[in-house]
Formats: structure tokens, C-alpha cells, sequence
């Protein structure tokens, strides 16, 4: 492994170890976090995204929350750095898959927030979008 290489790999496991908490926090604490007695399992995909573009509250909010989604677990597309079997798509998502699932499964049970598909659409694509750019910036950058 090149000296690059290994650098950007331990800086990474730092910044993942640090990233961690921080997602913890915004999924189960931040924006006072609770479920609304009405809100029920949103299970109807981009309905929600829908509901935020269009009319539900302001537009810059509805972007910030759509594109908090994508983003929020984009760092975790370059998780290959630290653990090479996933530097594969097709071994990526579904583990991703499934842990956001998970996590949103747990927002509902402890009542932190709503299960919503939108989410783990979201939080899928930005995992896939994280990946993607990890390809292109080693392929470019190591070889």
C-alpha cells in the first residue's frame, strides 16, 4: 500500500470514528427529536420528498432536509478504505441497505422520529454517490 494511500485511510477511520456520533445525534436527538402523535409509517416511496417539495414547508427547508438525506451518509461510499470486501456496489448497498432500515426501524420503535422509505431511499442513494466519487478520486488519484 502506498504511503498516499495508507494516510488518507487512517485520516478516514478518524473522520468516520468522529462521523459516527454525529449521526447518532442528528437521527436520534437533534431538532427535537419526536414522533408526532398523527405521524404514521411512510411507506409510500418519495411521498414524502413529494410532500416536502411542494407545498408541506418552506422550500430551502424541504431542499436542506431532501438533500440532508443524500448526504448524510455519503462519507460512508468510501468505507472501502478501511475495509476492502466492500469496494464493490453490490456489496455496499445492501449492507447499507439494511442498516438504514434498521436505524429507521429504531427512530419508530423509541419514538424519535417516523419510519419513512423516502429515508432509506435517500440515505441509499448517498451511500451509492459517496462510492462513486471514492471510485473516480482513487482511480484518478492512485492509479
Amino acid at each position: 500500500m502506498s504511503g498516499f494511500r495508507k494516510t488518507i485511510r487512517i485520516l478516514y477511520g478518524i473522520f468516520i470514528l468522529a462521523y459516527l456520533p454525529f449521526i447518532v445525534y442528528l437521527l436520534f436527538f437533534a431538532f427535537f427529536r419526536e414522533q408526532p402523535s398523527h405521524e404514521k409509517i411512510r411507506l409510500i416511496p418519495l411521498y414524502s420528498t413529494y410532500q416536502y417539495l411542494t407545498h408541506t414547508i418552506p422550500r430551502q427547508n424541504a431542499l436542506f432536509f431532501v438533500l440532508g438525506n443524500i448526504y448524510l451518509l455519503f462519507p460512508f461510499g468510501f468505507i472501502g478504505l478501511l475495509f476492502p470486501k466492500y469496494n464493490h456496489l453490490h456489496k455496499l448497498l445492501p449492507v447499507f441497505f439494511i442498516l438504514i432500515t434498521f436505524l429507521e426501524m429504531t427512530q419508530q420503535i423509541t419514538r424519535r422520529g417516523v419510519f419513512d422509505i423516502d429515508d432509506i431511499l435517500l440515505n441509499t442513494l448517498g451511500v451509492a454517490l459517496g462510492y462513486w466519487t471514492y471510485n473516480l478520486l482513487f482511480r484518478k488519484f492512485t492509479g
